[in-house]
């Protein structure tokens, strides 16, 4: 969970607008994925 939270904001820190929805679909990809 840590470290997908910080890969998220890490990698969807440059948009704002994509790092919520972007970060919704990538925790639940993770979350699938792992």
């Amino acid at each position: 969970m840590k470290i997908s939270l910080s890969f998220v904001l890490g990698v969807d820190a440059w948009d704002t607008g994509l790092r919520t929805f972007g970060g919704v679909i990538r925790f639940e990809f993770n979350g699938d994925f792992c």
